[in-house]
């Protein structure tokens, strides 16, 4: 693509004031107009160093309402974020907003030495934008394109008038050639058709400018055509994820008893000693700069609180949180239902639990109606792609279904409306879950079924006894974290 581009574009400027005018009055009309529609839109802002990204940016703005966007620009060099997503998917913009950003996470894919020729750099990026524009978000990507002979006299330019030496983008252009060849493959891989690419001669900034507000105003025109015409119809187009992201077969709950117990004398003593071991574990994980993630699903009234309590209790607490997940916030139902969920992975070397996650889309989202079929179906692979990428970053994930029997539960529920100490455990929306057990273990078994992959398998825990049951969480963390040393 980038060989296809003509570099010496140029612009009367009478020419370029008369059409900057036109197209600013559009772009603020058609910005309400995303804004009212709800429709939230990223432009992706790309180039060689010198090529005018900034001034590119400046003109993008300037005829928008400031309320209702964010400019992101990159550092000197990449974060070393985990997994390297998460620090750009925590900046795209909720539903009647609009993100602009200096690279964003091409950073990555054309000019980051230590990722650069990775293909699962480039299936990373397709995945995340993909999913960000089945989720409504309108992607735009721009990149300046110019040669390495104007690259290097504006350089040079740049050294002689402001004394400063770009080190990086005199790198940059000593290897033009191998970077031209770098970038214009990750280009032409990441060129789809929910979010293709447009490369733009920089050597002009009048002519540069007219094109990207074109671009820009074609692509906010198609968004809210398609709004009106387009009622929430997604096509399930995921079919392939088994493929890429082999299963491992799980039984069904109906097959598992979860009546195992434990010697209730000698609970205490091995209690003691597990967590004793996971106290040390979590050293290790520290000093090696390891993050975790422990996922806890399962019936109401399992046993999540107290098996997470003897999970925290032997751990250092400056370096694990606890996340309960409720009801999404008006702000996170604004963005993708997976947005929450990224922006609390662990730092390196921290331990983040998670009391109900991400599989509330497949689950309590489903049997109540709160998403249509096309997107709960959707998930399945949206979520092996977002358990992928996690692993892949070098956290440890565990996820663990707690399982009871439905005489288990309704004995629980009953001693809990009975305590005065616990009633506040027990809802009128735990009663109605009851009565929809048989559609919550249809959609569980579906769940452990399409999203036990390889590098995310599920741990299916026997409750009836919960003193079995957190012996046997406990065992599961020390086994993985060993299976990782």
């Amino acid at each position: 693509m980038l060989n296809d581009t003509i570099l010496n574009n140029t612009m009367l400027k009478t020419e370029y004031k008369k059409l900057k005018e036109k197209y600013c009055n559009e772009l603020y009309s058609l910005q309400i107009d995303m804004m009212k529609a709800k429709i939230p839109m990223a432009i992706i802002v790309e180039g060689w160093g010198t090529a005018g990204k900034g001034k590119i940016i400046s003109q993008i703005i300037d005829p928008l309402d400031p309320r209702y966007y964010r400019v992101y620009s990159k550092g000197s060099t990449c974060q070393q974020t985990v997994p390297f997503l998460k620090q750009y998917v925590e900046k795209m913009p909720c539903r009647d907003k609009l993100s602009i950003f200096d690279s964003c996470w091409y950073e990555y894919a054309f000019w980051n030495e230590s990722t650069i020729t990775k293909k699962s750099t480039i299936e990373s990026i397709n995945s995340i934008e993909r999913q960000f524009s089945d989720d409504g978000c309108v992607i735009v990507k721009l990149f300046l394109h110019i040669s390495k002979s104007e690259q290097k006299k504006r350089l040079q330019l740049i050294e002689k008038n402001e004394n400063y030496i770009n080190e990086y983008d005199n790198f940059i252009n000593k290897h033009y050639n191998d970077f031209l060849e770098i970038v214009n493959n990750a280009i032409e891989n990441t060129n789809k058709e929910y979010a293709r690419w447009n490369v733009i001669s920089g050597y002009d900034i009048y002519s540069a400018t007219i094109s990207v507000y074109e671009i820009i105003i074609n692509a906010m025109k198609s968004a809210l055509s398609k709004k009106d015409a387009e009622k929430t119809t997604i096509p399930v187009n995921y079919k392939d994820s088994d493929k890429r992201f082999p299963l491992i077969k799980m039984p069904l709950l109906k097959d598992i008893d979860p009546n195992v117990s434990v010697d209730e004398n000698k609970y205490k003593d091995k209690l003691k000693q597990l967590q004793s071991k996971l106290s040390k574990r979590q050293e290790f994980l520290f000093k090696n700069q390891i993050p975790m993630v422990l996922v806890f699903e399962g019936w109401d009234a399992a046993g999540k609180g107290g098996s997470i309590k003897r999970v925290t209790s032997c751990l250092d607490p400056r370096d694990y949180t606890v996340i309960p997940i409720s009801s999404p916030s008006s702000i996170e139902l604004s963005h993708h239902y997976l947005w929450r969920f990224w922006k609390e992975l662990p730092q390196q070397n921290k331990i983040t639990i998670f009391d109900r996650s991400w599989y509330g889309r497949v689950m309590v989202e489903r049997i109540e109606g709160f998403c249509d079929k096309n997107r709960w179906q959707m998930a399945y692979s949206e979520i092996n792609e977002f358990e992928h990428e996690i692993t892949k970053s070098g956290i440890i994930l565990i996820k663990f279904w707690l399982h009871i029997s439905p005489d288990e539960q309704l004995t629980r529920f009953k001693n809990r409306e009975n305590n005065p100490a616990k009633q506040w455990k027990i809802t009128d929306e735990d009663w109605r879950n009851r009565k929809k057990w048989d559609e919550y273990e249809i959609a569980v078994n579906d769940m452990l079924q399409k999203t036990s992959t390889k590098f995310a398998p599920w741990n299916i825990i026997e409750c009836n006894n919960k003193k079995y049951g957190r012996l046997k969480i406990l065992k599961t963390i020390i086994k993985e974290i060993d299976d990782h040393i």
